[in-house]
């Protein structure tokens, strides 16, 4: 499968905020931008699966994406308080690519059991440009260096799994064991206004386990699952970010991945000659 598809698009913003204390002078920003964007954006995905040896299975899947785009914002700041204005334009382009891998190998013990291994890679490339210059002053234009940058951001996150598949035919019910360990890499390279790199990885263990048990007349299934959630690498980088000089924030180089645990069981039952059906659920996470 492929897609490509193409993009333009004209943002107009305006965002006012003031504070007045004990009658005082007027306190507060104004700060609107005009952004012009265009771009295109390539998608290719492929999937092959095969059998042999009569127990073993493999499938394969892998995808591909592409964007790039530019961009021209004019930028325009006011503080109140100092009647200060300033006007920024910025020319900017990027590029997004993004890949992925995945590989499935089963293993049939028997008609009721089987082994499957699960192994996943991603990764994802990103170059930013963008050159501002400072034109409050048209005859005195300036490169402004708050806003000129460049950088670029590698990604990748491998996962593997192992899934135990088990159908028990006495009580018709099938119980599904998954142990799986996932690994992300986030990696930045800036090269424009400071040479600065920076990166970090996030390693987790993540166990599920579920059973689910269906009738002609009812059903019920438990299961625990947990998860864990990597942050962003703008969200640990340790380095002020003042691009918006009203708003300057700062990454937690101390900032752990979130994580989850969850419990949920579910059963429902047909009642009656008209096949009503009753059931009732029950969630708890943390």
């Amino acid at each position: 499968n492929a897609s490509y598809s193409t993009s333009d698009g004209l943002t107009n913003s305006r965002n006012t905020n003031y504070n007045i204390q004990d009658g005082g002078t007027p306190q507060g920003t104004s700060d609107g931008s005009v952004r012009n964007s265009n771009g295109h954006t390539y998608n290719m995905s492929l999937n092959a699966n095969k059998g042999f040896a009569d127990r073993f299975h493999v499938s394969l899947s892998g995808d591909f994406s592409e964007s790039v785009n530019d961009n021209f914002t004019a930028k325009e700041d006011t503080t109140t308080s100092t009647i200060t204005y300033k006007a920024i334009n910025i020319d900017g382009n990027g590029t997004n690519r993004r890949w992925s891998l995945g590989s499935v190998l089963q293993y049939e013990i028997d008609e009721n059991r089987n082994l499957s291994f699960n192994y996943n890679y991603s990764d994802t490339y990103r170059v930013t440009e963008q050159l501002a210059y400072d034109v409050t002053d048209p005859a005195l234009s300036q490169v402004d260096t708050v806003n000129t940058q460049r950088f670029t951001t590698a990604n990748n996150t491998h996962s593997a799994s192992l899934d135990f598949n088990n159908y028990f035919d006495k009580l018709k019910g099938n119980l599904l064991i998954r142990l799986e360990y996932a690994s992300t890499m986030l990696d930045r390279d800036e090269s424009f206004p400071d040479p600065d790199g920076y990166n970090r990885r996030f390693n987790s263990f993540r166990p599920m386990v579920s059973f689910n048990r269906q009738t002609m007349i009812n059903s019920w299934n438990v299961s625990y699952t947990s998860s864990a959630s990597t942050p962003s690498l703008e969200q640990v980088r340790p380095k002020l970010d003042n691009t918006n000089l009203y708003s300057v924030t700062s990454g937690n180089p101390l900032l752990q991945q979130s994580r989850s645990h969850s419990f949920s069981g579910r059963y429902s039952t047909v009642i009656g000659e008209a096949g009503r059906q009753i059931a009732r659920e029950l969630e708890a996470s943390g």
